[in-house]
């Protein structure tokens, strides 16, 4: 089974609350407008920031804003910012040391079906996926 942390899933929403692109919001009014708590979209814009998918906006009538817009921002980019990149597998992780390596006849079709996953999910955009 292929599974989105908690946190992935609700950037989603998050980044919907900055839809359309024409003001800043805050943590405080993202969390308002999503029912998500205010420390959880603290810590997801963090890291969308973090990841150049959203800048900060300093001041008082600072907050966040998409860095580009949401047809340019890809589901996986996303799920990367927050999980990294997803794997199916663990011998799919790209830093993974297995002592089968030489034995495993499944790790080649496993990383090809990662592989072909991972290429839906750059497929699809925040657009997209607005409901």
């Amino acid at each position: 089974m292929i599974k989105i942390s908690k946190l992935a899933d609700y950037a989603i929403p998050i980044v919907h609350a900055l839809m359309p692109e024409t003001e800043s919001l805050s943590a405080a009014k993202i969390a308002k407008k999503t029912l998500i708590p205010e420390p959880t979209v603290s810590k997801i814009l963090k890291l969308l920031t973090d990841a150049d998918l959203l800048v900060s906006i300093q001041g008082p009538k600072g907050g966040y804003q998409l860095a580009k817009s949401a047809e340019k921002i890809s589901v996986a980019e996303l799920i990367t910012a927050i999980d990294g990149k997803p794997a199916l597998t663990e011998c799919c992780k790209t830093a993974y040391d297995c002592a089968r390596d030489s034995v495993c006849r499944q790790q080649s079709n496993w990383k090809k079906i990662n592989d072909l996953v991972f290429a839906v999910l750059e497929g699809v955009s925040l657009e997209d996926m607005k409901v």
